[in-house]
């Protein structure tokens, strides 16, 4: 047919931002296959930042309807480990990086625990 039209303009935002919000990792030492990890965040969490957790090659968020939930009162969070991700007795490095809602992470805490 041909026919052409102009189309309307239109703004493309790149979001590079990266967290201030820096989270920290409680280490434990247990026998429950399932265990709750939990840590602490240097501050709240604000404009659709969230927690990204990683043990044993699985992935929690605190995104919504994640596994990671985040106490803003507090500024503590938890994540239990689920039945199907079971732990064997093993040492787990676990890590948890704050991100932003476009996935731009900051510095990662990283701590180790042992399942005995």
């Amino acid at each position: 047919a041909g026919n052409t039209t102009d189309s309307d303009d239109f703004v493309l935002r790149v979001d590079t931002s990266i967290p201030t919000t820096t989270a920290a990792i409680t280490g434990q030492t247990t026998s429950d296959t399932t265990p709750i990890l939990s840590g602490t965040l240097s501050a709240d969490l604000t404009n659709g930042e969230y927690l990204v957790v990683t043990v044993n090659g699985k992935t929690y968020t605190s995104e919504t309807g994640g596994a990671v939930v985040v106490d803003p009162n507090h500024n503590t969070w938890y994540v239990q480990i689920p039945d199907g991700d079971a732990l064997a007795a093993s040492s787990y490095s676990v890590t948890a990086q704050v991100k932003s809602s476009a996935g731009n992470g900051n510095t990662t805490g990283t701590t180790t625990g042992s399942l005995t």
